[in-house]
């Protein structure tokens, strides 16, 4: 027992609590839009969260950010303390306008946003105990347009830092292609994964319209972590309508685990989509 609400609170001891069932364990998982602006007044980790959402970049042309669930878990200590974990993943995906030759760069981020809330006090140095976890990547490009360069994966991750991240890459191939957003979802759902892992996969097909990669065993939990999928586009036919909009798309897939080693996932297939308009067969 500790001996007032005052005392030091320890990771280690919250842990020991939630083992033994004497801390009592909420969770929640919420779209950002449903929290009312005196929640986030009244809320420090919230506060924080949607402060960072809102330190917008420079805008860029044809990329778009989107932010998945705000997952939180609160835990009352048999002491009276509270804890509260906040993390909400965010995806970026940008898309260069195509021209007649050559190639442009595609690529989509995963990455984590999150504080811990220790009795009011945001600079705890706790690790988050929310946990991403069995991660899976995909970009489909539109009408008249290809995937022509390797596909990459990258990113920082609990276990490697600043490194290429392994992982089971697929392509689709389809000579009509996609013209809508629904079909490149559609395609980017279906997507199996198998073989060997590997940081870099070439491209030979010119018709290959989705790119995928399941990311190896990697835990992703820190504001320092994300992953990246990055490969490059061209036009297909020059002959065809030059200037032409359309649409690219890009889903990551993942499951939501609370704390380090637990076994099974809190929330399983939480999935994030994004869309972007861009030019192709540019003169």
């Amino acid at each position: 027992m500790f001996a007032n609400t005052n005392s030091k609170l320890t990771e280690n001891e919250v842990i020991e609590q939630i083992k033994n069932n004497t801390a009592t364990v909420s969770y929640s998982a919420r779209p950002l839009n449903s929290f009312t602006q005196d929640e986030i007044n009244q809320r420090p980790e919230l506060k924080y969260i949607f402060d960072k959402l809102n330190e917008h970049e420079p805008y860029t042309i044809n990329k778009e950010d989107v932010s998945g669930k705000l997952y939180t878990t609160t835990i009352i200590t048999e002491g009276g303390q509270k804890v509260i974990y906040a993390s909400y993943p965010k995806i970026t995906f940008s898309v260069v306008d195509v021209g007649t030759a050559g190639s442009s760069d595609i690529y989509s981020t995963f990455e984590v946003i999150e504080t811990v809330n220790v009795d009011g006090n945001l600079d705890s140095g706790w690790s988050n105990a929310i946990r991403y976890r069995n991660i899976t990547g995909a970009m489909g490009c539109g009408y008249n347009t290809a995937f022509t360069d390797d596909v990459s994966l990258s990113g920082n991750t609990s276990g490697l830092w600043g490194t290429n991240i392994k992982g089971i890459i697929e392509f689709v191939i389809d000579k009509i292609g996609f013209s809508t957003v629904n079909e490149i979802l559609g395609v980017l759902e279906n997507i199996t994964y198998s073989g060997g892992s590997e940081s870099n996969r070439n491209i030979n097909d010119k018709n290959v319209r989705a790119v995928g990669a399941e990311i190896d065993d990697k835990e992703l939990f820190s504001n320092e972590h994300d992953l990246t999928i990055q490969s490059s586009i061209s036009t297909i036919d020059s002959s065809k309508e030059i200037n032409k909009s359309t649409k690219a798309a890009a889903e990551w897939e993942y499951d939501v685990y609370y704390f380090l080693g637990s076994l099974s996932p809190k929330y399983s297939d939480e999935t994030i989509c994004c869309d972007v308009d861009y030019l192709v067969n540019v003169k």
